[in-house]
């Protein structure tokens, strides 16, 4: 595997009806190891999620003195913001993917880099 300019590592794409597998594990044990605060993480049902800040709307305060919409001369104190996992839509897994590996095409005349083929159904 090399590493581009960019940090991103570079490996061959796999065909659009190539095993699934060996990218998969591949791609888990790489998010796997990343290290930074937020590291990539999946919630209880399997699915990629992202730590996402939030202000909670149409809520008031509780205080000491009361609710901060108790009197209406009083200025409105906002809650505060909470964090929430959020899961990833398939567009945005393919960004966190995109920003850590490159996948590459070689053809007899040209060579490229391109996205992931996308999984399909055959329901």
């Amino acid at each position: 595997m090399a590493a581009q300019a960019d940090g991103r590592i570079v490996r061959p794409r796999q065909e659009p009806d190539g095993e699934l597998t060996p990218t998969v594990t591949f791609l888990d044990q790489l998010l796997a190891k990343d290290t930074a605060e937020e590291p990539p993480m999946r919630d209880t049902t399997g699915n990629l999620v992202e730590v996402r800040v939030r202000e909670p709307w149409n809520m008031h305060l509780l205080t000491a003195d009361g609710t901060n919409n108790a009197a209406p001369e009083a200025e409105a104190m906002t809650a505060p913001p909470e964090p929430v996992l959020a899961k990833l839509s398939p567009t945005r897994v393919e960004l966190l993917v995109e920003g850590k590996v490159r996948w590459s095409v070689e053809r007899s005349k040209k060579s490229y880099f391109a996205a992931l083929p996308r999984p399909t159904s055959t329901a």
